[in-house]
């Protein structure tokens, strides 16, 4: 079951995604967006004119994008061109935290669930800072912090896979 903070509510957002990041024509996006600019598809009532037809109109990006309440977090606390830095900074460090509790939901190792529960609760306890400790984030050096500890999932899955050793 996902953490109910970590599920995109685009109803609580200001279209953050559909405004603050930048994409690239590609087999993902139809045209090249700048971060600021809003989306060609964006309606007057910020809601998407072709959501029901994002990847047959060239927009696949858009249909795999989850912001993990990145968006109505960043909605909530900042306003205009603040609130779009926040949220570029927030969809990383959501997507970090995500990553961590999914992790922990199935690694079999206590010691190292242990840690990547403490892990996102350390970016928990960041994002609760509010927006100037998210904006003082150094999102580089959490994700690399996070994925050292991620990456040591892997062989602990397969340790349990094997079974035990002779």
């Amino acid at each position: 079951m996902r953490r109910p903070d970590l599920e995109a509510r685009c109803e609580n957002c200001a279209s953050l995604c559909c405004v603050a990041i930048y994409f690239e024509r590609s087999a993902d996006f139809a045209y090249t967006k700048a971060a600021g600019e809003r989306c060609k598809n964006l309606r007057g009532d910020g809601r998407c004119g072709i959501h029901a037809e994002l990847a047959e109109q060239g927009f696949n990006g858009c249909k795999q994008f989850d912001c993990y309440g990145a968006g109505p977090k960043a909605t909530a606390l900042a306003a205009g061109e603040e609130r779009q830095k926040v949220f570029r900074v927030l969809t990383k460090l959501y997507d970090l935290i995500w990553m961590l509790t999914e992790a922990a939901k199935i690694c079999p190792a206590d010691g190292l669930r242990r840690e990547l529960e403490a892990g996102a609760a350390a970016l928990d306890a960041l994002v609760a800072g509010g927006t100037g400790a998210i904006l003082a984030a150094d999102a580089q050096k959490e994700r690399a912090v996070a994925l050292a500890l991620l990456r040591r999932v892997g062989p602990t899955l397969s340790d349990t896979a094997r079974g035990p050793r002779r």
